[in-house]
């Protein structure tokens, strides 16, 4: 029976064919046929372990390669069963017995799940890809031995955000995901999702409004100016050389803010993890020079709902008048606010700059300056150090000498908040995780007692772990904590008989 060592080649099912018809024949060699299967089947799944805990020797490639490893001996252990073994029930009981409890023991497998999902399906169309098509679907399969299915839910969100905001993916792409999704776990870990694919698609539509919106307002201030020239008084006597060099000016600035363009997206706080308390741009694209009323725009349509601007996550997109062919210049929202100065002046010092584009936060202000420098959209005199600390001596302006041969120009955003982002991303996906564990073991203990009005203490125990079953990992000491926790606010009684019981307080004397 050592032979069954060679499992992985599908050469051996023959050989694996007559073992199990002739051990299967008696008791006790069904028995040592399932010894031997199990023990093969955790050396195994022990390599595929291996994998996640070298993680630090192998960083780039660790989460790819053992959710690779998990799924080839799902299908390797697949084949075997029902080619070797023919669908012998005990043996699959043994592997989805074996396999959830190896692919659960560590944690990280639920990350690095949703990592080797993001990363498949970023920039890829399910619809011709047929391959990595189902190389997902085969990494979905997993899903259903994860015992701590918030934990993947949490995680998945995350980057499911992500994906949608940066345009990585299509909505296409990723209603096909949430269906599979939905069908294998149940709806419920999907609904949210849905809803921010609903503000994705909203987003969209409030777009063409805004751009209706635009037209009107232009063409409102068309009619405006010109019933103002008609009643000004031309002086003839001005000087032909200053009329041309005022005219000029003109062109090259006004067509500047005249040619906005902005892409947003419209998110409700509720369905999204808004992390970032970033400082807000006062009157942000919105000031006298600007054809673009953004804030104005939402403001109208939705007057009861606060507009918080996400700066940092945000992008402008700009036509550069000053350059000979008119390129689109695709910025950060804080470098088109310092950009959209310019359009009446083409020289400031570093204090007149900063009450001009309104930017509070010095930080940013700097960062934002010392990047479109770099950009070399503006220069500085003198030139910017090494260290790039700018004085009030500076003096920026608009480099009217810049070139390029490109139609669409993406500027290069400094990193405005803190490099380390990623890892208290991390920590505020851990604290959510225990939010909704919380939450969960609180509405579960309330509707179980809702029903039952009083219940003992094993019981209720019980009731949760089964009610809980592959979403959360719990253990009694996590539940009896919420108990105790509901109790405190007087959501439930605790009296101590023979044994302890828990009652129901109505909702006429909880607090």
């Amino acid at each position: 029976m050592n032979n069954i060592q060679g499992v992985e080649h599908l050469k051996e099912i023959s050989k694996l064919k007559k073992y199990y018809e002739m051990l299967s024949k008696t008791n006790e060699g069904k028995k040592e046929l399932e010894e031997i299967f199990t023990k093969q089947l955790q050396d195994k799944c022990e390599k595929c372990l291996q994998l996640i805990n070298n993680e630090k020797t192998n960083q780039n490639n660790s989460d790819q390669n053992d959710i690779i490893a998990f799924i080839q001996l799902k299908q390797l252990i697949k084949i075997i069963i029902e080619k070797g073994f023919k669908n012998d029930l005990n043996l699959k009981t043994i592997f989805e017995k074996n396999f959830k409890l190896y692919i659960s023991k560590n944690i990280n497998t639920s990350k690095h799940l949703v990592l080797f999902l993001h990363q498949n399906l970023k920039n890829s169309s399910l619809n011709s890809d047929e391959e990595n098509k189902k190389k997902i679907n085969s990494a979905l399969s997993l899903l259903l031995f994860i015992k701590d299915l918030s934990v993947f839910c949490q995680y998945y969100i995350f980057y499911f955000s992500q994906r949608l905001i940066n345009k990585d993916s299509s909505i296409e792409n990723e209603n096909e995901i949430l269906k599979n999704i939905g069908k294998m776990l149940g709806y419920e870990f999907i609904r949210r999702m849905e809803f921010m694919i609903k503000d994705i698609k909203l987003s969209l539509t409030y777009k063409e409004d805004f751009e209706k919106y635009l037209t009107l307002k232009e063409n409102v201030n068309v009619r405006e100016n010109e019933n103002e020239n008609e009643n000004e008084n031309i002086n003839e006597n001005i000087n032909e050389n200053v009329n041309v060099n005022v005219n000029e000016n003109e062109n090259i600035h006004k067509q500047k803010s005249n040619n906005f363009i902005t892409n947003f997206l419209l998110l409700t706080r509720a369905n999204w993890d808004l992390y970032n308390n970033e400082p807000q741009l006062h009157n942000f694209i919105e000031n006298e020079n600007s054809s673009c009323n953004l804030q104005s725009f939402f403001l109208n349509k939705f007057p009861k709902k606060k507009i918080f601007f996400l700066h940092s996550l945000s992008t402008v997109q700009l036509e550069a008048s000053f350059v000979k062919k008119k390129p689109q210049i695709i910025t950060s929202d804080y470098q088109a606010q310092i950009l959209l100065c310019f359009n009446d002046t083409l020289t400031f010092n570093i204090d007149e700059l900063k009450n001009k584009s309104q930017i509070d936060d010095n930080k940013i202000f700097s960062q934002t300056v010392i990047s479109l420098i770099k950009n070399n959209i503006l220069r500085s005199k003198p030139k910017i150090t090494e260290n790039g600390i700018l004085t009030s001596d500076f003096q920026i302006q608009l480099n009217r000498r810049y070139a390029t041969k490109r139609r669409i120009i993406r500027l290069k955003t400094p990193q405005y908040f803190d490099p380390k982002k990623f890892e208290k991303d991390e920590k505020i996906i851990q604290k959510n995780l225990i939010n909704d564990r919380n939450l969960f073991l609180q509405l579960s203990i309330i509707q179980i007692l809702k029903h039952k009005k009083s219940i003992n203490h094993d019981s209720l125990i019980q009731e949760i772990l089964q009610k809980a079953n592959n979403k959360y990992q719990i253990n009694d000491q996590l539940i009896i904590d919420r108990i105790n926790f509901l109790i405190n606010y007087k959501y439930l009684q605790k009296i101590e008989k023979q044994s302890i019981q828990y009652i129901y307080v109505n909702e006429e004397n909880v607090k």
